[in-house]
Formats: C-alpha cells, sequence, structure tokens
C-alpha cells in the first residue's frame, strides 16, 4: 500500500461526514474530489457513459433520457416512544420550560430530553421527528443534514452514528445552564 493510499483509507470516514452534508450527488462527487486531491490522492474518475451502437438504416433520433424517481424516505414517527409519561415531566414541559428558539436549540433539547428524561437508549433521526411533531414544531426540510449540521458546528450533539446520536457535554451545558436564553434588559 502506497502512503496516499493509506492515508486515503485512514480519513475516509472524515471525508465521508463532509461529502454527505451536499445532497445533490454530482456536488457530492466533487466535494470528495477536491478532498482528496488535498491529501494528495486523485479522485477515481467515473467511466464514461455507454454509448449504443448504432444500426445502418435506422434514422437518428434524439433519446427521451430516463430518470428514477426516488422515494422519499424520510423520517418516521416512533410509535411506542412516551412522551408524555404518567409520572415525571413530560416532552411538552419540558421543552416549554427551555424555549429553544432555532432548529439547533430545539434538536438538542429535544435529544436531552430523549437521553436524560425519556432514557431512549439509542436515539436515532425518527425519535428527534417524533419529538418535533409532539411539540407542534415545524421540522427541517432535511433533518439528518441539520442534525449532521449541528453536530459539525456547535458540537452540541454526536452524529458519528446516526442510529445513535448522543449529546455532548457542551449540548448538556447548554440545555442546563443556557437554556432559556435571558432577555437583555
Amino acid at each position: 500500500m502506497t502512503a496516499v493510499y493509506k492515508e486515503l483509507v485512514d480519513r475516509l470516514p472524515e471525508i465521508a461526514k463532509v461529502v454527505n452534508l451536499f445532497d445533490s450527488e454530482s456536488v457530492q462527487q466533487q466535494a470528495f474530489g477536491l478532498l482528496a486531491d488535498a491529501i494528495g490522492s486523485p479522485a477515481p474518475k467515473s467511466p464514461a457513459p455507454k454509448v449504443p451502437k448504432k444500426k445502418a438504416g435506422t434514422p437518428s433520433r434524439p433519446t427521451k433520457k430516463r430518470t428514477k424517481k426516488r422515494k422519499a424516505s424520510g423520517p418516521t414517527l416512533v410509535k411506542d416512544l412516551d412522551l408524555r409519561p404518567k409520572t415525571g415531566t413530560t416532552w411538552k414541559d419540558f421543552s416549554g420550560t427551555k424555549s429553544p428558539r432555532n432548529y439547533t436549540e430545539k434538536s438538542t433539547v429535544a435529544i436531552y430530553y430523549l437521553v436524560k428524561t425519556a432514557k431512549v437508549a439509542a436515539v436515532t433521526t425518527d425519535h428527534v421527528y417524533t419529538a418535533y411533531k409532539d411539540a407542534g414544531w415545524k421540522v427541517p426540510a432535511n433533518l439528518p443534514n441539520h442534525l449532521q449540521s449541528v453536530a459539525s458546528t456547535k458540537a452540541w450533539i454526536d452524529t458519528s452514528s446516526m442510529a445513535d446520536i448522543k449529546l455532548t457535554i457542551a449540548g448538556e451545558n447548554t440545555v442546563e445552564h443556557d437554556l432559556p436564553k435571558q432577555s437583555k434588559n
């Protein structure tokens, strides 16, 4: 193995995290290429599309490009998640006392509640989506991407595994000590 190849393999999870922040496949390819070039390894080129050979004697006509329809597979409600326990603090009461103002604060408060109060073993995007819906909040258009953005910009949550989203110490401190935000007089 060459040193450049080994470095690329070692950094692949880090590169993948950055590349996956983009929705467009072509932008993802460009981002990967730029990141691979930055560490000295040229990105693999996409193979040239195969062009079918024209049969002799057939007129040429423009062909329609067929596009596959992608299924919109967004997050779903977790039906057995109890956000309104008979004893203890309900999700609505907790989120009301914290008064989060934006998506970043809302997501962090939701994950805090899910981990600390609801005792969810492994928080997923579906759990966060369920909390948003239960609170009556507008859900970010691309919730997984939003959560990864919160992790990379604020470091209040850890999305290294989207099947087990964790709260960081910075996130705990924000929820416990900084929310609700005090108005400046």
